[in-house]
């Protein structure tokens, strides 16, 4: 194979002021071993953010006195600050796991973590030393394929193909799907000289960024069809950031996809379409696939997920998003006959399913979806509608 390039370190979203406070609780949680309990490991409360988890268990980790669980705490953090992006951060969690219980059962998982997190900070060599003691101390058979995979990638990185090659040789299963989802992460694209901020040219308004722009990993073979569509649901990302930098952007994506794969099991990211603060549009799950958005399968069914990047709980999306969303809406509505009727939030879609309620997509962008769907989009302002690609 030929070597790829060491991973770009992206730069990370800003993070909630509470989630800085999580550094002070790691360094709180360094307190004396006891006896190992028995007790099952409890888990935060359902549907909390992660932001919200990583603040219970950094509580959890201050509050116990049991090295087992301590262990287990940390690396769930480590696992959970790698899905938002923080590979520092994660790597910290990772070692504090393994001081914890250096010789307990997540100690080859830990330096697959540490190694992982190197490797997305763009540090080869660390992770190549990570990398090869987690291959030597995990049992399972698929934590082992991936820690191999990552050790080649690491291996590429730092200019040993031949390395390279006998670690991908003694993967057992190279179809595994999470190694697809690992190859996907691990591409970091380059903003062409193409793609310069939405100021520059505003007709990127209507442009789709497709996939690759933003290094998607592949789509699993779980996806259902879409069929036509015949709803639309406006979401919001719900981070704190406002997303306007092409690379920041196409790192929150990522992130986002990863967190849909690996957490919550899902072919692809949820959404069909996704718009940054500088009015990006960009190709998220291929729109002839069924989406994983709504909330259910009667609700994703024949229905186009819209995330804008952002949380609008507090502050309104930037005029360039609304601009770009109105223009997606009309495109949408025009090819696939849908009425306005037919333009849900996510809040409204999921009471008409009767599922529970959310506050997606905020109050800010509650409204101005509302105020759409009663006058339709600002068509003067509009620069032109996007060319969508086919559902078939």
């Amino acid at each position: 194979m030929t070597p790829s390039r060491p991973p770009r370190r992206a730069r990370p979203p800003r993070l909630p002021a509470a989630a800085f406070a999580l550094s002070i609780a790691l360094a709180a949680c360094a307190s004396p071993p006891a006896s190992p309990s028995t007790a099952p490991s409890p888990r935060p409360p359902a549907g909390s953010t992660t932001w919200e988890q990583l603040e219970w268990y950094a509580r959890s980790c201050e509050e116990t006195q049991d090295p087992v669980e301590k262990a287990r705490l940390y690396h769930r953090m480590g696992a959970l600050y790698l899905d938002a992006g923080r590979p520092e951060r994660a790597r910290d969690a990772f070692r504090r796991s393994q001081y914890a219980d250096s010789d307990g059962p997540l100690s080859g998982a830990n330096w697959k973590g540490i190694g992982e997190a190197y490797l997305r900070e763009g540090s080869a060599a660390p992770a190549v030393l990570s990398l090869r003691d987690a291959v030597e101390a995990l049992g399972s058979e698929t934590e082992r394929d991936e820690a191999l995979f990552l050790l080649a990638r690491a291996l590429e990185a730092s200019g040993q193909p031949e390395e390279a090659r006998a670690a991908r040789a003694r993967i057992a299963d190279p179809s595994r799907p999470s190694l697809a989802v690992l190859e996907g992460e691990l591409r970091l694209p380059d903003p062409a000289p193409s793609a310069p901020p939405l100021a520059a040219r505003p007709a990127l308004a209507t442009t789709i960024l497709p996939r690759a722009r933003w290094g998607a990993a592949p789509t699993l073979r779980t996806a259902d069809p879409m069929g036509t569509p015949r709803n639309l649901t406006i979401h919001h990302s719900a981070m704190e950031a406002q997303v306007s930098e092409f690379r920041d952007a196409a790192s929150e994506i990522r992130r986002i996809q990863r967190a849909h794969q690996r957490n919550e099991g899902w072919a692809d990211i949820g959404y069909h379409f996704l718009i940054d603060g500088s009015g990006r549009l960009w190709e998220g799950r291929p729109l002839y696939l069924q989406g994983a958005h709504a909330g259910s399968d009667s609700a994703n069914r024949a229905n186009v997920g819209i995330c804008l990047l952002g949380d609008f709980a507090q502050d309104p999306p930037s005029a360039a998003q609304l601009e770009t969303l109105e223009a997606l809406i009309a495109a949408l509505r025009s090819k696939f006959s849908i009425p306005a009727g037919n333009l849900y939030t996510h809040r409204e879609i999921r009471r008409r399913f009767g599922l529970g309620h959310t506050e997606c997509p905020g109050t800010y962008l509650q409204a101005l979806v509302e105020r759409m769907r009663r006058s339709g989009p600002r068509a003067a302002r509009v620069p032109g509608a996007p060319t969508l690609p086919t559902t078939g």
